[in-house]
Protein backbone atom coordinates (compact mmCIF):
# COMPACT_ATOMS: atom_id res chain seq x y z
CA UNK A 1 0.00 0.00 0.00
CA UNK A 2 2.72 2.22 0.58
CA UNK A 3 4.04 1.96 -2.96
CA UNK A 4 0.71 2.96 -4.33
CA UNK A 5 0.74 5.76 -2.21
CA UNK A 6 4.23 6.85 -3.12
CA UNK A 7 3.38 6.32 -6.89
CA UNK A 8 0.57 8.46 -6.30
CA UNK A 9 2.34 11.63 -4.96
CA UNK A 10 4.54 11.32 -7.31
CA UNK A 11 2.11 11.62 -10.07
CA UNK A 12 0.91 14.48 -8.41
CA UNK A 13 4.56 16.26 -7.96
CA UNK A 14 5.26 15.68 -11.88
CA UNK A 15 1.76 17.21 -12.78
CA UNK A 16 2.28 20.12 -10.35
CA UNK A 17 5.99 20.27 -12.04
CA UNK A 18 3.99 20.58 -15.65
CA UNK A 19 1.53 23.10 -14.86
CA UNK A 20 4.24 25.46 -13.46
CA UNK A 21 6.49 24.80 -16.43
CA UNK A 22 3.73 25.75 -18.76
CA UNK A 23 2.33 28.92 -16.20
CA UNK A 24 5.95 30.06 -16.99
CA UNK A 25 5.81 29.99 -20.86
CA UNK A 26 2.80 31.52 -21.07
CA UNK A 27 4.19 34.35 -18.87
CA UNK A 28 7.20 34.53 -21.32
CA UNK A 29 4.23 35.21 -24.48
CA UNK A 30 4.42 32.10 -25.83
CA UNK A 31 0.81 30.80 -27.12
CA UNK A 32 0.11 27.68 -25.59
CA UNK A 33 -2.83 24.80 -26.77
CA UNK A 34 -4.44 22.81 -23.85
CA UNK A 35 -5.91 19.96 -25.46
CA UNK A 36 -8.18 17.28 -23.83
CA UNK A 37 -6.84 14.24 -24.79
CA UNK A 38 -9.73 11.66 -25.57
CA UNK A 39 -6.84 8.86 -26.32
CA UNK A 40 -7.45 5.32 -25.62
CA UNK A 41 -4.42 2.55 -25.41
CA UNK A 42 -5.50 -0.31 -27.54
CA UNK A 43 -3.47 -2.60 -29.44
CA UNK A 44 -2.94 -1.90 -33.24
CA UNK A 45 -3.45 -4.90 -35.63
CA UNK A 46 0.19 -6.17 -36.61
CA UNK A 47 1.78 -5.46 -33.42
CA UNK A 48 4.14 -8.46 -32.86
CA UNK A 49 5.86 -9.41 -29.47
CA UNK A 50 6.93 -12.50 -27.40
CA UNK A 51 4.22 -13.64 -25.02
CA UNK A 52 6.50 -12.50 -22.04
CA UNK A 53 7.00 -8.62 -23.90
CA UNK A 54 2.77 -8.16 -23.72
CA UNK A 55 2.37 -9.51 -20.27
CA UNK A 56 4.96 -6.77 -19.27
CA UNK A 57 3.74 -4.03 -21.10
CA UNK A 58 -0.07 -4.46 -20.11
CA UNK A 59 -2.16 -5.03 -17.68
CA UNK A 60 -4.42 -8.76 -17.11
CA UNK A 61 -7.28 -6.82 -17.47
CA UNK A 62 -6.28 -4.62 -20.59
CA UNK A 63 -4.50 -7.44 -22.16
CA UNK A 64 -8.32 -10.04 -21.42
CA UNK A 65 -10.25 -8.06 -23.22
CA UNK A 66 -7.73 -8.90 -26.41
CA UNK A 67 -8.69 -12.28 -25.43
CA UNK A 68 -4.21 -12.54 -24.10
CA UNK A 69 -5.21 -14.50 -20.88
CA UNK A 70 -1.86 -14.16 -18.51
CA UNK A 71 -1.51 -17.60 -16.93
CA UNK A 72 1.53 -19.29 -15.13
CA UNK A 73 1.31 -23.03 -15.56
CA UNK A 74 4.44 -25.97 -16.10
CA UNK A 75 4.37 -28.97 -17.99
CA UNK A 76 6.78 -31.09 -18.60
CA UNK A 77 9.53 -28.15 -18.07
CA UNK A 78 7.73 -26.45 -20.73
CA UNK A 79 6.95 -22.75 -19.16
CA UNK A 80 3.44 -21.32 -20.23
CA UNK A 81 2.73 -17.24 -19.66
CA UNK A 82 -0.71 -16.74 -21.58
CA UNK A 83 -3.63 -18.38 -23.31
CA UNK A 84 -4.29 -16.52 -26.80
CA UNK A 85 -7.29 -17.06 -28.55
CA UNK A 86 -6.24 -17.98 -32.50
CA UNK A 87 -8.58 -18.70 -35.60
CA UNK A 88 -8.76 -22.32 -34.24
CA UNK A 89 -9.24 -21.76 -30.58
CA UNK A 90 -7.42 -20.75 -27.67
CA UNK A 91 -3.96 -22.12 -27.15
CA UNK A 92 -0.84 -22.14 -24.59
CA UNK A 93 2.15 -20.40 -25.43
CA UNK A 94 5.68 -19.94 -23.70
CA UNK A 95 7.19 -16.74 -22.79
CA UNK A 96 9.53 -16.63 -25.38
CA UNK A 97 6.94 -17.71 -28.70
CA UNK A 98 5.94 -14.50 -30.76
CA UNK A 99 2.57 -13.77 -30.62
CA UNK A 100 0.77 -11.30 -33.45
CA UNK A 101 -2.22 -9.52 -33.10
CA UNK A 102 -4.45 -9.62 -36.22
CA UNK A 103 -7.70 -8.22 -34.57
CA UNK A 104 -10.62 -8.61 -33.50
CA UNK A 105 -9.53 -10.28 -30.50
CA UNK A 106 -7.75 -12.81 -32.40
CA UNK A 107 -3.44 -13.58 -32.53
CA UNK A 108 -1.22 -15.56 -34.52
CA UNK A 109 1.20 -17.88 -32.99
CA UNK A 110 4.43 -18.45 -34.09
CA UNK A 111 7.67 -20.35 -32.69
CA UNK A 112 10.34 -18.23 -33.99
Amino acid sequence: MMIEKLKKDKAKETIASMDKWIAEIKKAGVDVVEEESNMKISIPIGTRGKATEFRDSYTRDFLSNYNFIVINFVNNGNYFRALVKTKHGYIAVCGDEQVTYVGDGIWSVSHD
